[in-house]
């Protein structure tokens, strides 16, 4: 089992994240990216947190926002890497850095929970490789939810634009025909 309690630290991956989990006694990071900022790690091991993704208004906040927002899933109980220090079960989460919509959230969520046992005790055994193994369907996830939010975004800045245009060119089209009435 591994007892050191440090992270694995996962090298080229397109999407920024953490997994925090149990390691003794408290919630600690288990495995991140290279360039994991502090942010994201304060929102993965900060407990009011867990579960989460940042909205606010959402169409605007498609429209709007250019920074990517922090999200949080859950995935299932497991025990302590050290049950000798805490013999309490405690979730595992993963938090990572894109833009999602609530759909993209719950699919990255369900994908979580299909392998965030593997991950933990891939984890446990010490095992580096194979944590990077078992998040990889992970990422593709996030990459997805990623992608089809920052189409989304385009679609309705495209939509807006268009609307505007239409709206623009009848209302002068009603002022320049009833100028000349």
């Amino acid at each position: 089992m591994n007892v050191s309690g440090r992270a694995v630290v996962i090298k080229n991956s397109p999407i920024e994240f953490v997994v925090s989990g149990p390691v003794g006694g408290r919630d600690r990071i288990i495995a991140r990216t290279e360039d994991a900022g502090l942010d994201l790690i304060g929102k993965a091991v900060h407990r009011e947190s867990r579960e989460s993704y940042e909205r606010s208004n959402f169409p605007f906040s498609l429209l709007l926002e250019h920074s990517a927002q922090l999200n949080t899933v859950t995935g299932g109980y497991v025990p302590d890497s050290r049950s000798e220090v805490d013999d309490r079960d405690s979730m595992l989460a993963f938090t990572w850095r894109g833009h999602a919509t609530s759909h993209g959230v719950r699919e990255v969520a369900h994908a979580f929970r299909t392998c965030s046992s593997d991950i933990y005790m891939a984890y446990c055994y010490g095992d580096d490789q194979d944590v990077e193994l078992q998040v990889s369907p992970l990422i593709y996830q996030c990459s997805l939810a990623n992608d089809k939010a920052v189409r989304s975004r385009r679609m309705m800045r495209f939509f807006l634009v268009a609307y505007s245009l239409i709206g623009l060119g009848v209302s002068l089209w009603y002022v320049f025909k009833n100028l000349g009435n």
